[in-house]
């Protein structure tokens, strides 16, 4: 038998994923990686659309593999990170 964890559950796991993230340093690296090519304000409206259909994670990766961003592996996870503990509930 499977049990999903309970909201609040999944709520203190991402408030113990927020306190680990440096959240200061993140955005540093989310500024120098993803403003170079586009204001920030296309990332916030992009949050407000909603995430159900595309996961942060999917649209970093699509920035490096379809537009050509230049991210290292481990500032897209920082950067996924950053944008999971600021703009997803």
């Amino acid at each position: 038998l499977w049990l999903l964890p309970s909201a609040s559950v999944a709520q203190e796991a991402k408030a113990a994923v927020t306190e680990a993230l440096d959240m200061a340093a993140a955005e540093v690296v989310f500024t120098k990686s993803c403003t170079s090519c586009h204001k920030a304000d296309k990332v916030e409206a992009h949050a407000k659309a909603g995430l159900a259909e595309e996961p942060w994670d999917a649209v970093v990766k699509e920035m490096v593999e379809e537009k050509g961003a230049k991210i290292t592996p481990e500032d897209q996870k920082t950067i996924v990170a950053y944008l999971e503990a600021k703009y997803t509930n």
